[in-house]
């Protein structure tokens, strides 16, 4: 069970303050915070108390969001993993109601299995393929499928 969202305004790791609740899974939230040593917005999931371990690496890909840090709040007692934040619509909210053609399907499809084919240690982090997430982990609409304004 998920922990209930932390309000806007908290601090996470001393320097991400929670700006807004992005989303909400089994075992982690999302949110729009603040990097107030760089000055930039992120996303943050905050993962469950109950999830005890977190690993993470530093996979990088152009269908994939960067993940910047991993960690454990000692304050909070949970861990969080801080991503670019990526704007745009999610998997979900692009089918739901819509037609796609078979083209635009393969072309989705396939940059999704080209990151996920590059990750050389599978680990998916609280569902981190997710298309129900507001902000996809994997960009796997990034902006040459012209759905995000996805910045490096």
């Amino acid at each position: 069970m998920v922990a209930p969202p932390l309000p806007a305004g908290t601090r996470v790791a001393g320097r991400y303050r929670l700006l807004e609740q992005l989303g909400r899974g089994a075992a982690a939230d999302v949110y729009r915070a603040l990097d107030e040593k760089r000055d930039r917005e992120r996303a943050l999931k905050l993962l469950d108390p109950s999830e005890e371990d977190v690993r993470a690496t530093s996979f990088r890909h152009r269908f994939a969001v960067r993940v910047r840090e991993v960690g454990r709040d000692r304050e909070l007692g949970r861990y969080y993993v801080v991503m670019d934040l990526v704007r745009g619509r999610s998997l979900e909210q692009l089918v739901r109601g819509a037609v796609l053609s078979p083209e635009r399907v393969v072309r989705l499809a396939s940059q999704l299995a080209e990151a996920l084919d590059d990750i050389e240690e599978p680990v998916v982090v609280a569902g981190d393929v997710n298309t129900r997430q507001h902000e996809l982990p994997f960009r796997v609409l990034r902006a040459r499928a012209g759905l995000t304004d996805a910045a490096p």
